[in-house]
């Protein structure tokens, strides 16, 4: 993948030091972030410079030496924007620190996050995309998508080995129940409910997108 245009000061000079060879970054060019601790969610300099950054610990650059992966002017850097995002998402969850339940188990706490977000009044992407999207408009959005869905399990795999043992087990077993997995257990019950359902079209169908991800990836 070619590495993208700049969109602010800082991310201009990350992407003009991939370009040569590893070695020690400027600590200033972090105060390249500026604004309002509110505006970093949104901040485009910011949000571009960690992705640049984070990609080199997926599939890397066209032309940009793996080695700047670990280089430590580079983590440094990393870091600040890290910082500074994570503080953003903090002030932005802040109302809602008090809200978890008292009685915390999964299901109470699904409870919770759906409350939550039944709060936002904000508009919906979905129904602006189906009734008033332009085409241009559509197209963006898929082509951001697509950037999103490259990568969509790779970092979850990157926290499995930090997450306790009993969360490991829960996550191994929900992977086991969706997806193609669960086909065989759920085609005799469906298939009861709705005689024209055909469990072995949609499993087969589900099968051989999940290999076909995985040769792309």
């Amino acid at each position: 993948m070619k590495l993208p245009v700049p969109r602010g000061p800082v991310s201009a000079a990350a992407i003009a030091a991939l370009g040569r060879a590893p070695h020690d970054l400027d600590p200033a060019i972090a105060d390249g972030f500026d604004g309002a601790e509110t505006a970093w969610l949104t901040d485009e300099d910011l949000q571009l410079t960690l992705f640049v950054l984070y990609e080199l610990a997926y599939r890397g650059w066209d032309g940009v030496d793996d080695a700047w992966e670990w280089q430590p002017g580079l983590i440094r850097l990393r870091t600040v924007a890290e910082d500074r995002f994570e503080a953003a998402l903090r002030s932005l969850a802040a109302p809602h620190h008090d809200a978890a339940p008292a009685d915390l188990s999964a299901a109470s706490m699904a409870r919770t996050l759906v409350a939550m977000t039944e709060q936002n009044d904000g508009p919906s992407l979905s129904k602006y995309l189906r009734g008033r999207a332009s085409l241009p408009q559509f197209r963006e959005f898929a082509a951001h998508r697509s950037l999103y869905h490259l990568r969509e399990a790779d970092p979850h795999t990157f926290g499995i080995p930090r997450l306790p043992e009993g969360a490991r087990k829960t996550t191994r077993s929900s992977r086991s129940t969706t997806g193609p997995a669960m086909c065989p257990s759920s085609a005799p019950r469906r298939n009861a409910e709705s005689p024209s359902w055909k469990p072995g079209r949609i499993c087969g169908r589900a099968g051989s997108d999940v290999a076909a991800r995985s040769v792309r990836r």
